[in-house]
């Protein structure tokens, strides 16, 4: 790891520390990890929503029935996924 690599992990790390202590009310206040797994197991199973789905009953059945064999290391690795792609628009 270069000297430039070392310094923009720090300078990220500092921003995160400095986010939490302002308890995140910053314009760049960086959303919970939780928040992309729920993202990405939303997105792994939108076609299964969006065409068996009629309403908010069918939806939590959806999603209740997932909840049994849900991957979470593929949760886990497509939620790192999407926080990445939402740090570089950010």
């Amino acid at each position: 790891m270069d000297l430039k690599e070392k310094q923009s992990q720090f300078a990220s790390v500092e921003s995160m520390r400095e986010n939490v202590k302002s308890g995140g009310k910053s314009a760049e206040a960086l959303l919970p990890i939780s928040v992309f797994v729920v993202a990405s197991v939303l997105k792994d199973k939108s076609t299964k929503l969006l065409t068996e789905a009629r309403g908010l009953d069918d939806v939590v059945k959806i999603l209740n029935d997932i909840t049994g064999d849900l991957d979470a290391k593929k949760a886990c690795i497509d939620a790192l996924k999407l926080h990445k792609k939402y740090l570089k628009k950010a």
